[in-house]
């Protein structure tokens, strides 16, 4: 009988289970949900998994489930505690309230993130990627670049100064701005060679980066025009035309991003275009190794002196000359009036009705001041250029071919710095000739290494 007690359950008999549990008044193998189930099986809370732990496992203590329970809740607090601060500043960010005065708003967000490693760590986690989203999203053509770049800064304004995460965006704004100028130079080099400007077109083609997705194209061109480019050359090397071999090829003579082949011949017809320029200016110049002021030695090419008569009567005698291994391009026009008279040269001009060069030069000559710099020449022989010397870029460099190209008559006119003369000589068929050689030697030695460079 007392065996009956211990082995049913005493409130409806029934057997007990070997643990002495009866399993019609507490089934708990029916009843208890599953502690390991997935999310997609509408998951238990943590706090319920708990108490059904405690009421499975009648050993565990009630202090160890409040220490769990508790565990649990300041965890809770503190991801929301985490998530409210930096979501709130990356918000501002990605709207753009950073811009401007509005960074100052969220100063002291900004100073809490700072202070603390666990928030810092996770804004600057998501300050990275975002960037990277904003380069990525430019680079596939979705938002602009100055969309991309305003991103960029902004979310950089969370970064802490000084830290790596800030230089990672610096890093990503200097690649924003690179694909852009390569994308700008992509379009400008579809035009250029469109227009038939090979040599312009090879030099935008070849800053396309590998980020731009029109680099293969690019490349592509590349070797085309380069093939093409060297058929240029060769057909004015046909024709005698060794300045413009010169001026067109030492550019890209040097660009290391078309074909090697191309560049090897490019590189073999300038040599020999500039050693036929250097030959042939030779004929008309002399060239003398002079000592420099502070030491050393350097070429000085002058041409003859030559006589010109203006239409008031005036006489003066005009020379040439030339400093060849300066890296900027110097010509000097020397005016000598005779019989002597006193004129005070404020500005000297080269130039013709239709082409004009600007620049900067001294005035120098027999009866002229020092230190004195002409203005921007117009029509009629508005040109600078000097008593003495202009300094000259590639581009001037070739206009001023052109002013001397002899379809007009040339003229070099001078202003007198008491009033409001001005003296104009036309250039003699034999100085323009030799003005031209001057020009061609300088371009036949130009970035050769100097005679002697002065100490």
């Amino acid at each position: 009988m007392s065996d009956n007690k211990l082995n049913n359950c005493e409130h409806c008999g029934q057997p007990l289970d070997s643990d002495e549990i009866c399993l019609k008044c507490n089934p708990t193998t029916k009843q208890e949900p599953d502690l390991d189930q997935t999310a997609n099986e509408n998951p238990t809370s943590f706090f319920k998994k708990g108490l059904l732990l405690v009421k499975k496992h009648k050993k565990v203590s009630i202090a160890a489930m409040t220490t769990v329970l508790v565990v649990a809740l300041v965890s809770t607090l503190l991801i929301v505690f985490l998530t409210s601060s930096t979501n709130k500043l990356l918000k501002a960010a990605g709207d753009g309230n950073l811009e401007g005065f509005g960074f100052l708003s969220y100063l002291d967000e900004i100073q809490e993130v700072h202070n603390n490693p666990r928030k810092l760590s996770k804004i600057e986690k998501a300050i990275k990627k975002q960037c990277d989203n904003a380069y990525e999203d430019f680079r596939r053509g979705k938002i602009s670049y100055e969309a991309a770049s305003t991103k960029i800064e902004s979310y950089g304004l969370l970064a802490k100064l000084g830290s790596s995460t800030e230089k990672y965006v610096e890093g990503i704004e200097e690649k924003t701005e690179l694909l852009n100028n390569s994308m700008l130079a992509y379009d400008l080099a579809l035009d250029l060679e469109k227009n038939g400007d090979i040599n312009g077109a090879l030099l935008k083609y070849a800053e396309v980066v590998e980020d731009d997705k029109s680099y293969r194209d690019a490349h592509s061109r590349i070797e085309k025009l380069s093939n093409t480019f060297v058929e240029k050359l060769k057909t004015l090397e046909a024709e005698k035309d060794y300045r413009s071999i010169v001026m067109q090829g030492t550019q890209l003579n040097e660009n290391r991003r078309i074909t090697e082949s191309a560049r090897e011949q490019i590189s073999t017809l300038v040599s020999n275009a500039r050693a036929a320029l250097k030959t042939s200016a030779e004929k008309l110049l002399t060239v003398e190794v002079r000592e420099h002021d502070t030491g050393g030695t350097y070429l000085f090419a002058t041409t003859e002196e030559f006589e010109s008569t203006n239409n008031k009567g005036l006489k003066a005698t005009l020379l040439g000359a030339i400093d060849p291994e300066e890296s900027r391009a110097s010509l000097g026009i020397r005016i000598s009036f005779y019989p002597k008279s006193f004129v005070f040269i404020n500005k000297a001009f080269i130039g013709s009705t239709d082409n004009n060069i600007t620049g900067d030069a001294d005035i120098e000559t027999e009866y002229a001041g020092y230190g004195q710099y002409y203005t921007d020449g117009g029509k009629d022989a508005k040109y600078l250029a000097s008593g003495v010397c202009g300094f000259f870029d590639w581009e001037e460099l070739n206009k001023l071919y052109n002013i001397l190209d002899g379809k007009e008559q040339g003229y070099i006119k001078v202003f007198t710095n008491y009033s409001s003369d001005s003296f104009s000589f036309p250039i003699p068929e034999e100085l323009r000739l030799s003005i031209l050689a001057l020009l061609d030697y300088r371009l036949a030695i130009y970035k050769e290494k100097p005679t002697d460079n002065a100490s």
